[in-house]
C-alpha cells in the first residue's frame, strides 16, 4: 500500500473496467506518480519486482542475481521514474465505492527521445548493468532511431521503457489499459511515434490489437548470436513494433 500519500495529489488519466478471475467487474484508475519521496521509493519497488526481475534483458545481464547491481539499477530507476525531464511515469491502482485505494497494481514509463538526444547517456558501474546497457544498444541498433525518425517524418519518439504488472492482477487486461497511447502527453510533447520491443507473444498480440504494427522482427537464434547468449524457451520472433500517431 502507499503509505502517508496525499490522494488529491493522485490525478487520474484514465478509468477502466476489468473482470477478475472470478467473473466479478472491478474497476482501475490509471494515474501520475506524485513527486513524493515515499510514493517514489513504492513505485521503484513495484518495477524492481514486477518488472527488473522478470524482463528479458535485464535477466540476460544477470541484474536480478546481484545485490550490487539491483541496488545500482534501483538508483537508476529513482532518477528515470520521475526526476529525469525526459522521462514520464504513470500508476495504476484499484478503485472501491469510487474511491482510490492506495496500492499500486501496475505501472509504465516512457521515455522521450529527440533528434538531439536519443541515445543512453546512463553509464553503468556494476559487470551487470554494465552488461545490460551493452546489451540494450546492441538489441536496439537493429532498428536505429535516426533511421526512424527520417522514415517516419517525425522529431519526437516515446518509447516504452516498461509495463509491469503484479502477478496477482494478472489476466484482467491492465496491461494493455497501462501501455495505451495517451494522445495528450504524445501533442503535448509533439510525439508522432511510440515505439518499443515486443519481447513475448502475450505482449504481441496485446499490442497488436491496441493499433502497434511491427515495424521489424528478428528470430531469438540471431538474437542469441548478436548477444552471445543462450536464451531459454523463446518466442517465435522478437517484434521491434511502433504506434504511429
Amino acid at each position: 500500500m502507499l503509505k502517508h500519500i496525499n490522494k488529491s495529489a493522485l490525478k487520474t488519466i484514465l478509468r477502466f473496467a476489468a473482470k477478475n478471475c472470478d467473473g466479478v467487474l472491478e474497476y482501475y484508475r490509471i494515474v501520475n506518480v506524485p513527486e513524493s519521496a515515499s510514493v517514489l521509493e513504492e513505485f521503484v519497488d513495484f518495477q524492481m519486482n514486477h518488472f527488473v526481475k522478470k524482463e528479458l534483458m535485464h535477466r540476460l545481464a544477470g541484474i536480478p542475481l546481484s545485490v550490487r547491481a539491483m541496488d545500482e539499477y534501483r538508483d537508476i530507476l529513482r532518477y528515470t521514474s520521475i526526476k529525469a525531464p525526459q522521462y514520464y511515469s504513470v500508476m495504476c491502482c484499484p478503485e472501491v465505492n469510487g474511491e482510490i485505494v492506495p496500492k499500486i497494481v501496475a505501472a509504465s514509463t516512457v521515455k522521450l527521445l529527440t533528434k538531439s538526444n536519443w541515445a543512453d547517456d546512463i553509464q553503468g558501474k556494476t559487470t551487470e548493468v554494465k552488461r545490460f546497457y551493452e546489451i540494450s544498444d546492441k538489441w536496439n541498433s537493429l532498428c536505429p532511431i535516426p533511421e526512424l525518425m527520417n522514415k517516419y517524418g517525425v522529431d519526437n519518439i516515446f518509447d516504452y521503457q516498461s509495463v509491469a504488472v503484479h502477478h496477482d492482477y494478472g489476466r484482467r487486461g491492465i496491461a494493455s489499459q497501462v501501455g495505451l497511447i495517451r494522445p495528450d502527453m504524445c501533442t503535448a510533447h509533439n510525439v508522432g511515434l511510440c515505439i518499443s520491443w515486443m519481447t513475448s507473444e502475450g505482449t504481441q498480440k496485446a499490442a497488436k490489437k491496441n493499433g502497434w504494427i511491427t515495424e521489424f522482427e528478428v528470430k531469438p537464434e540471431e538474437i542469441a548470436k548478436l548477444l552471445n547468449v543462450t536464451l531459454n524457451n523463446p518466442p517465435p520472433v522478437y517484434k521491434f513494433m511502433v504506434y504511429k500517431l
